[in-house]
C-alpha cells in the first residue's frame, strides 16, 4: 500500500523526472487554471493531503487546482506497458515541480464519459477537464496538453535549464480551451417580417414538351405574427415574386413570371440565441401551402370553383377529350426547408435556408374548340434562400 502511495501521490523519482521533463523541457505551462478533478471513491483517501512541506488536508474526492499536461508514458509498475497520468497542481501548492502530483487516469472519474460527450477518435476525450465553480452545472471545459514519451521520460539538466533536444516528447495539438461565446440577445416583436432573395434550380417545359434546365433568381417576402411563449411559432402569408417559368401554350414559347402567394409557418428552436459550433444562430424550419396568381392559374382555379355555368361543362368535357394530355387539377403549390439565422442586432437576423417547393401553374393550350383552355402542370423546385428576418 505505501509503495501504490508513493507512486499516485508522485513522490518517487519517475514523477519528479516526468513533470521536470515536462516542464524544464517546454512541454508545459507555467498558466495557473481552477480545474476540478474527480477522484474515484474507493482512491479518494489516497489523495487527502496536499503536496509540500505542510500537511494541509483536501478533500480527496474533487481535487482544485491546474492539470499541467496528460502524459502517457511507460509504466512504471509494469514493464512492457504504457500508463496515462495527469500532471497536476494543487491550487494551495507552490508552482515548483516537487509538489506536482501524477494522478493515474485509472484512478479518475473522467468528465468527458459523465457527460457523454461526442466521442473524440483521437484523445477520446481523456484531456477534458472542467472548471472548479458550480462542478454540478459544469461551466466551463477545456481540453489539456497531451505529450507521449516513447521511451520513457529524460532527465533534466544538472544546471536546472530546459531539456533542450533531450526532450523526447512529442505534443500533440489539442492545447486549446472550448470556446466560451457569449451571443448577443435577441428580442422578438410579436410580429415577423422576412425577405429572402430566391436561387431556385428546377426543369422546366418548352412548347415542344421538351425539357430544359432553368435557373432562375426571385424573391420571397413573408409577414405575420409570433406566437408562443418564447414567441418560436411564426404563421402568415408569403408572397414569391419573379419565377420566371415557361408559357408553353404560346409558340414561340416565352418566359413569363409566376407570383404565387401561399400560408407561412414556421418554427424556430426555443429559448436565447445560442453558440452552435462556435457561432451564434436559431436554427428554423418553415412551410407553405397555396397557389399561383398567374392569369392562367387563376383561369383554372375559376374553372373548378365555378359550378353554375352548366352549360359550359360539356365544352370543356369535349375539350379535354380532344386533348389527353390537358389536366383540370385545382392547383395547390407547398413548399418546405430548413436552415439557420444569425443575430446581427437585436431586432434583425440575418438568415440562409434549403428548401423544395412545389409549384403548380397552369398553361393556356389548344383543345378541341378551345384555343386558350388552362391545363395544370407541376415545377419541381430547389431552392437557395438568403436575407434577413425582422
Amino acid at each position: 500500500m505505501m509503495m501504490q502511495a508513493t507512486v499516485k501521490r508522485s513522490t518517487g523519482a519517475l514523477a519528479l523526472l516526468l513533470v521536470a521533463a515536462a516542464l524544464l523541457g517546454g512541454c508545459g505551462s507555467a498558466q495557473r487554471f481552477n480545474d476540478a478533478v474527480r477522484i474515484k471513491p474507493d482512491q479518494a483517501g489516497s489523495y487527502g493531503v496536499v503536496p509540500g512541506g505542510a500537511a494541509v488536508a483536501r478533500d480527496g474526492r474533487t481535487l482544485r487546482g491546474t492539470v499541467k499536461q496528460v502524459v502517457i508514458a511507460p509504466s512504471p509498475k509494469q514493464e512492457g506497458t504504457i500508463d496515462t497520468f495527469y500532471v497536476f497542481l494543487d491550487a494551495r501548492a507552490e508552482d515548483r515541480p516537487e509538489n506536482y502530483e501524477l494522478i493515474p487516469l485509472r484512478d479518475i472519474e473522467r468528465v468527458g464519459s459523465l457527460m457523454n460527450l461526442p466521442r473524440d477518435t483521437v484523445t477520446d476525450n481523456i484531456n477534458v477537464v472542467e472548471s472548479f465553480n458550480n462542478t454540478e452545472m459544469i461551466p466551463q471545459l477545456r481540453r489539456v496538453p497531451m505529450a507521449v514519451y516513447r521511451a520513457g521520460p529524460p532527465k533534466p539538466s544538472e544546471n536546472g535549464g530546459g531539456g533542450g533536444d533531450n526532450c523526447n516528447c512529442e505534443p500533440l495539438s489539442f492545447s486549446f480551451s472550448l470556446p466560451e461565446i457569449e451571443c448577443p440577445k435577441r428580442e422578438y416583436s410579436w410580429f415577423f417580417a422576412e425577405g429572402r432573395v430566391v436561387y431556385a434550380n428546377f426543369v422546366d417545359l418548352r412548347h415542344n414538351r421538351s425539357e430544359i434546365a432553368r435557373q432562375t433568381i426571385s424573391g420571397d417576402l413573408a409577414l405575420g405574427v409570433r406566437l408562443g411563449a418564447g414567441r418560436e411559432w411564426g404563421v402568415g402569408l408569403l408572397a414569391s415574386m419573379g419565377n420566371m417559368v415557361n408559357d408553353i401554350g404560346a409558340d414561340p414559347e416565352t418566359a413569363t413570371p409566376r407570383t404565387s402567394v401561399m400560408g407561412h409557418v414556421r418554427y424556430q428552436t426555443p429559448g436565447p440565441v445560442t453558440s452552435l459550433l462556435g457561432i451564434c444562430m436559431k436554427p428554423f424550419f418553415y412551410g407553405n401551402l397555396g397557389v399561383a396568381l398567374d392569369e392562367a392559374s387563376i383561369s383554372l382555379m375559376k374553372i373548378k370553383l365555378n359550378t353554375e355555368c352548366q352549360a359550359c361543362q360539356p365544352v370543356i368535357d369535349a375539350a379535354v377529350e380532344a386533348n389527353p394530355s390537358v389536366d383540370l387539377s385545382f392547383p395547390i403549390s407547398f413548399g418546405f426547408g430548413f436552415g439557420a439565422e444569425f443575430p446581427v442586432a437585436s431586432w434583425l437576423d440575418i438568415g440562409v435556408d434549403i428548401g423544395y417547393r412545389r409549384l403548380s401553374i397552369a398553361d393556356e393550350v389548344l383543345a378541341g374548340p378551345i384555343a386558350n383552355l388552362p391545363s395544370r402542370r407541376s415545377l419541381d423546385m430547389f431552392l437557395l434562400r438568403f436575407g434577413a428576418t425582422y
